[in-house]
C-alpha cells in the first residue's frame, strides 16, 4: 500500500490514526511536529524511500502544519497533503481549513473524524 507521513503533536492521535492506517496495509512514519517531520523527510530522501501522502495537524509546536505543508510543496510538489484539525488558539477553525485548501491541501478533515472518512479521503488523495 502507501507510505504515509503522519504529523500530529497529540500522542493519542498519532497512535490511533497510525494503527488504523497500519491495519489497512499502509506503512506509517509518525512525527510530533513539523521539525520532526522534516527530519523524517530528509531521512526518507537519503534512503530513497519517498512518502506517498502526508497527514498533518495544523496547530503544532516549533513548525506548524501550514508552514510544513508549504515546505513539503517546495520539496515534494506531487505529495498529496491532507490537513487535520480540531481547532487552534490563533485562528477560527474554518479560516485555518480554508487557508489549507487555498494553499493546495488535497483534503481537510475536522477532528474528530470517522475512520472511514479518513480512509476515503486518503484513497482519493492517493488516486486509488
Amino acid at each position: 500500500m502507501a507510505r504515509i507521513l503522519l504529523v500530529d503533536d497529540m500522542p493519542l492521535i498519532r497512535k490511533t490514526v497510525g494503527r488504523l492506517l497500519r491495519e489497512h496495509g499502509h506503512e506509517v512514519v509518525a512525527a510530533a511536529d513539523g521539525k520532526e517531520a522534516l527530519a523524517a523527510l530528509g531521512d526518507a530522501r537519503a534512503d530513497r524511500t519517498a512518502f506517498d501522502a502526508a497527514l498533518l495537524d495544523i496547530w503544532m509546536p516549533r513548525v506548524g502544519g501550514l508552514e510544513l505543508m508549504r515546505t513539503l510543496r517546495e520539496l515534494c510538489p506531487d505529495l498529496p497533503v491532507i490537513i487535520m484539525s480540531g481547532g487552534g488558539p490563533r485562528a477560527p477553525l474554518e479560516y485555518s481549513l480554508a487557508v489549507a485548501e487555498a494553499e493546495g491541501a488535497a483534503a481537510v478533515l475536522v477532528k474528530p473524524f470517522e475512520d472511514q472518512q479518513l480512509l476515503d479521503v486518503l484513497a482519493v488523495a492517493l488516486g486509488s
